[in-house]
């Protein structure tokens, strides 16, 4: 167990259609700049109850390989970070969007992982039809993803969720209105995380293992887009083929 406090429960606010109160309606430190008084949902726990042990077996029997960009550009798709990629951080795609979330793709991993994630989403009442982006990501020891923020359209209109897999006490995960007021919270197996992604937040993987979440987006309300007719991508093909070039971090 990580020696810091759960976020606390509920939802991070969402930007409405006829509304201006979303906390990620903007990026925080923007929002504190105008208003210095404002109060921001940073994280929040969504469950402390969630079962993740065929999951995480799952993963944590996959050779090597399968975590290579080799592989997943061969046989799955390719989505290249730069700073991701130069520190190591592992990424295994089953469902993306673009980055307006006008067209979500269901890709191959989906149909291997699809049996295992459906009971988490469904634990969590979320209805598949609003889920725009999902992976794992896999951190390798002693790495550090320093303060930032998420940036593009999509982030004021989802909710990023994290669902910890494998983790350990020595990871650091912190998050706050700006870099001076970050403060450490725990992402325990079992446990359910909401982050604002448009405040401010780092991670530190201080452990000697690879730490591994679930990422995933939901949108507030459906999105128009029906589940059983998600275009899907062939194997072997660039994202960057398709219209999905968005500014994102999965940590």
């Amino acid at each position: 167990m990580q020696d810091a406090p759960l976020p606390p429960l509920g939802h991070v606010p969402l930007r409405y259609e006829h509304a201006s109160f979303s906390d990620k309606r903007r990026p925080s430190e923007v929002l504190i700049a105008e208003d210095p008084s404002i109060e921001l949902v940073c994280a929040t726990t969504r469950s402390t109850t969630v079962d993740v042990s065929k999951l995480q077996e799952a993963l944590l029997a996959l050779p090597e390989e399968r975590w290579s960009e080799a592989y997943q550009t061969k046989h799955n798709v390719s989505l290249r970070r730069p700073f991701h990629d130069k520190v190591g951080v592992n990424k295994i795609i089953s469902i993306f969007s673009d980055n307006h979330l006008e067209h979500v793709y269901l890709l191959p991993e989906w149909t291997h992982w699809q049996p295992l994630v459906l009971p988490i989403f469904e634990h969590l009442d979320i209805p598949l039809d609003r889920v725009v982006r999902c992976l794992f990501a896999r951190m390798p020891p002693n790495t550090l993803i320093p303060p930032h923020h998420d940036n593009g359209p999509w982030v004021a209109r989802t909710h990023r969720i994290h669902v910890p897999l494998v983790t350990f006490p020595e990871v650091e995960f912190k998050s706050g209105r700006d870099e001076a007021t970050m403060q450490r919270y725990a992402f325990n197996v079992g446990t359910v995380v909401e982050l604002n992604n448009a405040a401010k937040h780092s991670v530190f993987n201080g452990a000697s293992g690879w730490r591994i979440h679930m990422i995933f987006d939901v949108l507030e309300h459906i999105g128009g887009h029906e589940t059983d007719t998600l275009p899907t991508v062939t194997y072997g093909i660039s994202l960057h083929e398709y219209p999905l070039h968005s500014a994102c971090c999965f940590m």
